[in-house]
């Protein structure tokens, strides 16, 4: 059922969508018009930042993958991303804001982008796509995961 809302919604927005195109070639053409909206100005000076297409992407990804639930967890996963390791805290706030208007989340400050499907597609093509990218957001990712479950267990780590 997905697949087919998917294809639909694609032949609504593209004059030249295929039917006959794979669910991945659906979904591409799909991440393709949601980066158009990506590239909104108005939405970029209501958050009070101004990135370059690159970086609003891999910003999409890390606040995707990590889901963030609240915006001092969203700072650090941004910091994960080269071009913005040094970047001010009320910069990162700013990409925070503006992932949230784009896609606004359900709790917390993870953007909420549906279908999940469409969210899953862009974080695994862009990270796959450029190892690097991954090696930056991925790196330590088990000490993270670790220190997340021992919170929930309420174990102490140094």
């Amino acid at each position: 059922m997905l697949e087919l809302s998917e294809r639909a919604l694609l032949a609504v927005i593209s004059a030249d969508a295929r039917y006959e195109s794979s669910v991945s070639q659906v979904r591409a053409g799909l991440l393709e018009f949601e980066a158009k909206w990506w590239r909104r100005e108005p939405l970029e000076q209501a958050a009070g930042v101004d990135l370059q297409v690159e970086v609003r992407e891999q910003a999409l990804v890390a606040l995707l993958l990590f889901a963030p639930v609240d915006v001092d967890a969203a700072v650090r996963a941004l910091r994960r991303l080269p071009d913005l390791t040094d970047a001010s805290v009320a910069r990162l706030r700013g990409v925070v804001r503006w992932a949230g208007l784009l896609y606004p989340p359900d709790r917390g400050v993870a953007p909420r982008m549906e279908p999940v499907a469409l969210a899953e597609q862009l974080v695994v093509d862009r990270l796959a796509g450029n190892p690097d990218l991954a090696g930056c957001v991925i790196a330590d990712l088990d000490h993270v995961t670790d220190r997340h479950t021992a919170v929930k267990r309420g174990v102490r780590m140094t």
